[in-house]
């Protein structure tokens, strides 16, 4: 059901403080450099205007129907200018607006809880105000609002005030949950955490599959879901005539568990009475936030045309690394000179906080014969220093023999080349052209472009600080056959420039 209603009414002061308090209670977002601001669910997709009446022109004024990109994509057609009141106001003190609204009731039937069916979207049962929009003009000052799925888990919505000519202000935000499975198992405390325990009736190390089956047939379901919030701002201001200076921040939050994979060694067969093999299927905590900043000016009129932007973007992940106890009984071959050895716990480690930062400069001028110039520099920089964690968590003596390895000579960080990543490349990048077309024929070109990239990552080697030798543990190798674990004294590993953080049992 859709409501709409046409109104023009004295609302001088009333509409700026309904701006004000929305922009000072929300830090909303978007931008014309680099950040999205296509917005929607699945009952609007792509923020779609459900209030949209298409002009009779289309996209053409020959023809009214809807066009299609190069590629296929099909072009929405244009909205019809709306009229927001039936006689033009000529009281430049006086707002003309239209309200507009889409309520309803959602329900549904059959299997509610599939995760495909609930993986992008909020079908909750109830009530549900689909979309609302509030247009505002006075003069040269609009306002707009528009929202969907208000009080959902997949609701969204933009603010806007223009002073054409002036300056703007923009803001938005969405939500939209990422389901990934609705009927996961787990035996571990700590579910959305960095540390995952297992019960008391569940030993570490300990359990054969009979014994995690029995724990298994008690537990209780439930989701793997993963919720993304996004909240910005852009604001632009044509200060001086001719130049435009903006300002946009992005803030994303990611919150929830999705699947993760712990050590994995076979499947689980039996050599004689000998059971090998085994898997842990975890659930790996995301908590994580991504702040976008970009500044810059734009010179829009004039000989030539200018723009100079600086970005940044900066990764935080909440949780370091997630360490995890290992519920199976893992045999041996060819156990050490102390028997069987079974690793109790386990570590991963988690996403990196990374920062990354941008500035670039454009222009173009129109030049004699038909001819433009066209040019660009920037310069980029990522970095990243992560804490490096220990080869293992394990301890003691372990391995298979005839080669057991002394766990302590590995777990601590005195064992690692470098204590941490130290990840950083650099980018620098110029082009330009210079174009003439001095008759339809004719054309001539020139081109030049120049780009360097510099990573000044350190090398990293798996070679252990304190004994010399090389060697991967933690899940790279099992423990079970012999030689599974060597330690190379030497053997050389290919040199990679990306840090490594060795995980897992």
């Amino acid at each position: 059901m859709t409501l709409s209603r046409n109104v023009s009414s004295t609302l001088s002061t009333v509409l700026p403080v309904i701006a004000g308090a929305l922009l000072a209670g929300n830090a909303l977002a978007s931008s014309a450099v680099g950040i999205s601001v296509g917005q929607g669910n699945s009952l609007t997709p792509r923020g779609r205007d459900v209030f949209c009446h298409a002009d009779p022109q289309g996209l053409s004024i020959f023809d009214d129907a809807p066009r299609r990109t190069p590629t296929g994509w099909l072009y929405d057609s244009p909205c019809e200018p709306a009229l927001l009141s039936d006689e033009a106001s000529s009281d430049s003190n006086k707002w003309d607006f239209s309200i507009d609204a889409e309520i309803g009731a959602l329900a549904t039937s059959g299997d509610e809880n599939a995760a495909l069916f609930r993986e992008f979207a909020d079908w909750s049962d109830g009530a549900l105000l689909s979309a609302f929009r509030l247009d505002a003009e006075r003069g040269r000052d609009q306002f707009s609002i528009a929202a969907g799925g208000i009080g959902r888990d997949d609701a969204f919505g933009t603010l806007s005030y223009d002073r054409w000519g002036s300056y703007s202000v923009k803001a938005f935000f969405d939500r939209i949950p990422h389901t990934w499975g609705t009927n996961a198992r787990s035996p571990y405390n700590g579910i959305g955490t960095g540390v995952l325990r297992l019960p008391p009736e569940l030993p570490p190390g300990t359990n054969e599959p009979a014994d995690v089956r029995a724990a298994f047939a008690s537990l209780k379901p439930f989701t793997l879901e993963v919720d993304r919030e996004r909240m910005g701002l852009l604001a632009e201001h044509t200060a001086i005539p001719n130049w435009k200076f903006f300002v946009n921040y992005l803030n994303e939050d990611r919150d929830g568990i999705k699947p993760f994979s712990g050590g994995l060694f076979f499947s689980f067969f039996p050599i004689g009475s000998l059971g090998v093999g085994g898997g842990m299927e975890l659930a790996e905590p995301n908590r994580y936030r991504t702040q976008d900043f970009a500044v810059g000016a734009q010179k829009f009129n004039g000989a030539w045309q200018m723009n100079v932007t600086a970005t940044g973007s900066f990764f935080r992940n909440q949780v370091d690394t997630l360490t995890f106890d290992n519920p199976w009984f893992l045999n041996s071959l060819a156990p050490p000179p102390t028997g069987p050895y079974v690793a109790t716990r386990g570590r991963t480690d988690l996403y990196p906080d990374n920062d990354s930062y941008r500035i670039k400069a454009e222009a173009s001028r129109a030049l004699p014969w038909n001819g433009q110039f066209t040019g660009s520099v920037s310069r980029g920089s990522m970095r990243q220093d992560d804490a490096l964690i220990p080869f293992t968590i394990s301890s003691g003596i372990g391995g298979t023999a005839p080669q057991p390895i002394n766990f302590d000579l590995w777990n601590t960080v005195d064992a690692l080349p470098r204590r941490s990543a130290e990840a950083r490349i650099d980018t620098t990048m110029a082009q330009a052209r210079l174009r003439f077309t001095p008759s339809q024929p004719l054309a001539v070109s020139i081109d030049y472009r120049f780009y360097d990239e510099y990573n000044k990552t350190p090398i990293f080697e798996a070679r252990n600080a304190l004994t010399g030798e090389y060697g991967l543990l933690d899940g790279v190798q099992g423990s079970a056959v012999p030689f599974e674990i060597p330690r190379l004294r030497s053997w050389r590993p290919r040199r990679s420039r990306f840090p490594l953080s060795l995980n897992s049992i």
